[in-house]
């Protein structure tokens, strides 16, 4: 069983690390997320790995499990998959965290920022670490070259310069606007999340998808323009989740070699 003492510090660190990102303020404090979201957000920063024979979601699952066991978790009475930090854990943590999150000295160039992990674009831009907050677009989000976690719902494109976050690891585009993706997103070697949920004017997904050696989760769900799937999508062999299937000539034995779970 993973310690009560580890999974509460992945909790904590979730939340202090998550707290910046909100468009307007930190979490409230009956701010609920699903499991599964935060066991991917976990696993892109690094802060679970596979134990044994259990598979590094199971040991997110089980640390959520044990920390909803000693009540630092709280479910939603209605769904309970979605999950909440109790609030005396809540006011705990930030009192802990208040001056200890660190930030960007230098006010210059953005490249620069090796320390920022994650960024939620939505209508206002949030950086963790917390930095200096200034307009952004995604432009000059893609130089923030150590990015694992990018949040970019709603754009309508999704420039070449991709290529440039090499340590990406959870990419949420859904509900946004773009016909096509770039070529150069099949070089994030290390690409395990791909949402483009909702993404209806996506026409075609790039030719060498299937380069994503690493990809494990492909959300494609109401992407109704899709007309269909790269070839060999085989070969994604850590395949996990595929929500949808677009059928194109000789394609139904590439669904069949999937080992989806």
């Amino acid at each position: 069983m993973v310690s009560v003492k580890r999974g509460s510090i992945m909790w904590l660190n979730w939340l202090i690390r998550h707290r910046h990102h909100t468009p307007k303020e930190a979490f409230p404090k009956d701010y609920y997320v699903t499991k599964k979201q935060l066991i991917l957000l976990w696993i892109a920063h690094g802060y679970i790995s596979s134990k044994g024979t259990l598979q590094v979601e199971e040991v997110g699952n089980q640390i959520c499990n044990e920390l909803l066991l000693r009540s630092l978790l709280q479910s939603n009475g209605v769904k309970q998959s979605m999950t909440s930090m109790h609030c005396l854990v809540h006011d705990l943590a930030e009192s802990i965290m208040e001056h200890k999150v660190p930030g960007i000295q230098s006010k210059g160039n953005l490249a620069s920022a090796s320390t920022i992990r994650q960024v939620n674009l939505l209508q206002k831009p949030a950086l963790f670490p917390k930095t200096f907050q200034q307009d952004m677009n995604i432009t000059s989000v893609l130089e923030l070259t150590s990015l694992r976690v990018l949040n970019a719902k709603a754009i309508k494109e999704l420039p070449p310069s991709i290529g440039n976050l090499k340590h990406l690891r959870h990419l949420n585009l859904s509900s946004s606007e773009i016909c096509t993706l770039p070529s150069s997103l099949c070089t994030l070697w290390n690409l395990q999340f791909l949402n483009l949920d909702y993404c209806d004017r996506l026409m075609a997904l790039p030719k060498k998808l299937t380069s994503l050696r690493n990809l494990q989760h492909l959300c494609l769900w109401e992407c109704k323009s899709l007309c269909e799937m790269p070839s060999k999508i085989r070969e994604l062999n850590d395949l996990k989740t595929l929500s949808m299937f677009v059928v194109g000539l000789n394609q139904l034995e590439e669904l069949e070699c999937l080992n989806l779970s």
